[in-house]
């Protein structure tokens, strides 16, 4: 699917503007949304259906974005939300910023590594602001 959509959409647009597909493709992400806001608005009733929409359209769009990276996204979460579920609530919330933060120190450390100096859009660019969500929440919990 993603194929199809870099070869009608991308690729063009790369020629056209000299700019790498990564970046084209935030760029129709972002424009792609306010159709899908209206989409929202006018046609999907009630909270269960709203929640159910925002969920699959966000992880179609982090799939495209992102490829199969969005597993770190899982990761992250899913960890975060064990810890805050089995451990005491006194002692989840500095375990979880903790997590949070070392798993992106690595994520960032991983790509210093192996592709320094290059600009590639990936994941890390949403982790960090999971980072902040998840750390947060665990404060509020």
């Amino acid at each position: 699917m993603a194929e199809v959509v870099d070869g009608i959409a991308v690729t063009p647009l790369c020629e056209i503007f000299s700019r790498p597909p990564d970046q084209i493709r935030m760029f129709l992400i972002f424009v792609i949304q306010y159709p899908i806001g209206w989409v929202m608005h006018y046609a999907i009733y009630g909270t269960l259906f709203r929640h159910l929409f925002t969920m699959c359209i966000g992880i179609v769009m982090q799939l495209y974005l992102y490829g199969f990276a969005v597993g770190h996204v899982v990761l992250m979460t899913v960890v975060s939300y064990a810890m805050m579920i089995f451990m005491p609530r006194d002692k989840s919330a500095p375990a979880v910023m903790f997590w949070v933060l070392a798993y992106l120190s690595h994520q960032h450390l991983t790509q210093l590594l192996y592709n320094f100096g290059g600009y590639e859009m990936e994941v890390t660019s949403y982790t960090m602001l999971l980072v902040c969500k998840l750390s947060s929440l665990a404060y509020c919990y």
